[in-house]
């Protein structure tokens, strides 16, 4: 292949025998022929270091946890994650009517909550939703997650309901099943 690249030279004078070409290869041009000694290290220099970024950049934001997802059919009973994954809790809830789902207890230190949310449901007023909570498994241990679905400004009526999931965490991945509670 027979490609032309125009050229810029480098402004600094001890630099001056080294030019850089628009289509990214350095030529030192006090080698025989100028052309005839192409430094192909810094094109190996700039891709190791665009794929070490990538590789720092890669793990934060392409990678996803795995999730076990729960709902109302998994309360008084126990789920086992391994330390980076994460479980979310979906349960109904009607805020048009005044109820909402309180979390009570989280399931620290075992567990960080990452995210809450509501999410309507599609229609018309007055329908409910869905709230999620996600956690993520941070260290080995147990942990509860207690919520209680009542309306915030009756203080002293018990809860119309409630949910409690017990999190056990391991260090490594291992087969996470959901288990009945013992009691």
């Amino acid at each position: 292949m027979n490609r032309r690249c125009s050229s810029t030279a480098y402004p600094c004078p001890i630099s001056r025998h080294l030019r850089i070409l628009e289509c990214g290869v350095r030529i030192d041009e006090t080698s025989a022929g100028g052309l005839a000694n192409m430094k192909a290290s810094s094109i190996y220099t700039t891709v190791a270091c665009l794929l070490a970024a990538f590789g720092l950049w890669c793990p934060a934001y392409a990678r996803h946890p795995k999730m076990i997802q729960v709902d109302r059919s998994y309360n008084e009973r126990a789920v086992t994650l391994a330390v980076g994954e994460r479980v979310e809790v979906s349960l109904a809830e009607n805020r048009t009517t005044g109820f909402r789902w309180d979390l009570k207890v989280k399931p620290e230190p075992v567990c960080t909550l990452v995210e809450s949310a509501f999410e309507p449901a599609p229609g018309p007023p007055g329908k409910g939703g869905t709230h999620r909570w996600q956690f993520q498994a941070v260290r080995a241990g147990t942990g509860e997650i207690e919520l209680e679905y009542r309306r915030p400004w009756e203080h002293d009526t018990p809860p119309g309901q409630t949910f409690k999931l017990s999190v056990r965490v391991q260090k490594e991945s291992s087969t996470r099943e959901s288990t009945a509670r013992s009691e």
